[in-house]
């Protein structure tokens, strides 16, 4: 008997331990767990500041619904300062958004149409990028609280008040409890590509004289130079750390990493055409293109690592077309027999090809550094739509234009999410004003959370939201059972 009496607690003890570790093996590092005792903190402090200290019950819900909008329901990532300016985006946008949702709560019908603009437009957000698309849903609830009634335009005042502060409060929980570290730079890992890259290009130089090289060397360099071109490529990111905005930065690091992965891929056919078996012997001509583009690579490897200014493409474009010449008269004296000819022209061929994305590379590097582009010869395509750059030198404004028309069509995945989504709060804002439901924002907020871009994802998330919403009410009627008769409880 005493033994079973000594193993209950252990057997208990045990049971807690085994919980413990099932919920550390799913947040190893707390990301949730922090994340959950911030939104936490700062709604209540909110709350209990705008309901206590000002005697606003109902500044309190805006203070704790700003707070939670940010916090819960919206994915606010990157550095710190990329986090604190996407913060002042939303207050910004949560003050157009409430004002709006006040004045529209003056009948069902203006309501419901208010709900449908605004729930395309917040949504169609997701053109501009993932951070922009991460607060998507936050700004929604910002227009769905006010546009309930009582209609009472004005306590427009106290709202906007209540939400600077809910939004200020998750701001700094937000960077000084437990704040998430800062990703790192995708210039940085640009500039990891290009140091292998340049090792891979020291490693084949030799090849060019004809002289042998360390094979095991040469092999771990290519590896290196190919994994590293793959590792960083923006799908195999994730999408909050993808340059993927319309803006000319994140476009130019996107090319940058595109045309850096093409300049691997041509580094590697020099090597196949110097390590031909048909291909002459001694040393080969155009090793000055060779260095020129190494000398380039290390150079766009410094300007992104913030080491040095934007590289100067001079000396790789003087290079390249002092090889064009020196082909022309090289082809003109060509007097070798077939084979020889046609694995001196592969040669040739692939020293144009990586000289010229050498080239492109330097020119995205330095639209990466805000650098003044060059002055377009007459056969240049920087400009053109066909150029990877076409982007350099067009304004802000008219890059996000040309995204917006881009994806403003029903083949656009971004503009069906959008309008399917908008349809959706807006019949659910016409049901819960038509039915004078108690508390029908609680219907739109329902609808919003569990609507998602497949059918078969939405499923996936009505059981957790199904789970949750029981667990909240049996919580919450048993605090009501306990202190419902409770003066002090009620008036909280």
């Amino acid at each position: 008997m005493s033994a079973g009496l000594d193993a209950t607690p252990a057997t208990a003890r045990e049971h807690r331990e085994f919980a413990l570790a099932g919920l550390l093996r799913h947040d190893p590092r707390h990301i949730v767990l922090h994340r959950a005792a911030r939104v936490t903190l700062a709604c209540c402090v909110g709350f209990y500041t705008c309901r206590f200290l000002i005697g606003d019950a109902q500044m309190g819900v805006y203070a704790c619904f700003a707070a939670m909008s940010l916090g819960a329901m919206s994915s606010i990532a990157g550095s710190a300062w990329q986090r604190l300016r996407l913060y002042a985006v939303a207050l910004l946008g949560s003050w157009i958004f409430v004002t709006a949702g006040t004045f529209a709560a003056v009948n069902v019908w203006v309501a419901s149409a208010g709900m449908l603009v605004v729930g395309f437009l917040v949504s169609y957000l997701a053109i501009g990028g993932p951070r922009l698309a991460g607060i998507s849903t936050g700004l929604l609830l910002m227009f769905i609280l006010p546009s309930f009634p009582p209609y009472t335009p004005e306590a427009l005042d106290s709202r906007l008040i209540a939400v600077a502060l809910g939004t200020a409060l998750m701001a700094a929980a937000d960077r000084w409890l437990w704040p998430s570290p800062d990703p790192e730079p995708y210039e940085r890992r640009l500039a990891i590509t290009a140091d292998s890259l340049a090792r891979y290009l020291r490693r084949i130089r030799p090849l060019m004289d004809g002289s042998s090289v360390d094979e095991s060397s040469l092999a771990e360099a290519r590896e290196e130079a190919l994994r590293s071109a793959l590792a960083w490529a923006p799908w195999a990111l994730p999408p909050e750390q993808r340059p993927s905005s319309p803006f000319r930065h994140d476009r130019a690091l996107l090319a940058c990493a595109g045309l850096l992965r093409m300049l691997v891929r041509r580094t590697r056919a020099v090597e196949t055409a110097l390590r031909s078996p048909d291909a002459p012997t001694g040393p080969r001509r155009g090793a000055f293109v060779l260095d020129a583009v190494h000398e380039a690579v290390v150079a766009c490897e410094a300007a992104l690592s913030g080491a040095r200014l934007p590289p100067d493409v001079e000396p790789l474009q003087a290079a390249n077309r002092r090889y064009a010449d020196q082909r022309l008269s090289w082809l003109r004296d060509v007097v070798q027999t077939e084979t020889l000819m046609d694995a001196r022209l592969r040669l040739g061929s692939d020293l144009t090809d990586l000289g010229e994305s050498a080239d492109l590379v330097v020119q995205s590097v330095r639209a990466v550094r805000s650098a003044p582009a060059p002055s377009p010869g007459p056969d240049s395509e920087l400009g053109s739509l066909s150029s990877p750059l076409w982007f350099v030198g067009e304004s802000t404004l008219a890059l996000s234009l040309q995204r917006a028309r881009g994806h403003f069509t029903p083949r656009s995945v971004v503009f069906q999410n959008a309008l399917r989504l908008a349809l959706g709060l807006a019949v659910a804002r016409y049901l819960a004003g038509s039915f004078d439901l108690s508390h029908g924002s609680w219907v739109l907020l329902a609808t919003l959370t569990l609507m998602r871009t497949t059918a078969s994802a939405t499923r996936s998330a009505m059981w957790p939201a199904f789970v949750g919403t029981l667990a909240g009410a049996l919580i919450t009627g048993g605090l009501l059972l306990a202190f419902g008769q409770s003066l002090t409880f009620s008036r909280c």
